[in-house]
């Protein structure tokens, strides 16, 4: 079972990582409709293409990294880690 303070410190992580993770995915569906934006127009721009191709992976990759980051730090709070 979980001390009240293990429970107490797994909240501030699950709270600090949605907070993180709805920051970046804010960003990731603006590049999202930049990109569906670049792809309807008459002359699209190709540069602009892979370059907002290329921040939505590095968005998808940092969001990776912070799941990656709360999931261990959860380990960490619930272990003597």
């Amino acid at each position: 079972a979980l001390t009240d303070q293990q429970r107490q410190r797994l909240q501030e992580i699950r709270e600090k990582n949605s907070e993180k993770m709805g920051e970046l995915m804010e960003q990731m569906e603006e590049r999202q409709r930049e990109l569906y934006r670049l792809n309807q127009a008459p002359d699209p721009d190709y540069d602009a293409m892979r370059e907002t191709t290329k921040a939505i992976g590095e968005l998808q990759q940092q969001m990776a990294k912070e799941r990656i980051e709360a999931r261990k730090q959860m380990h960490e709070a619930v272990t003597d880690n």
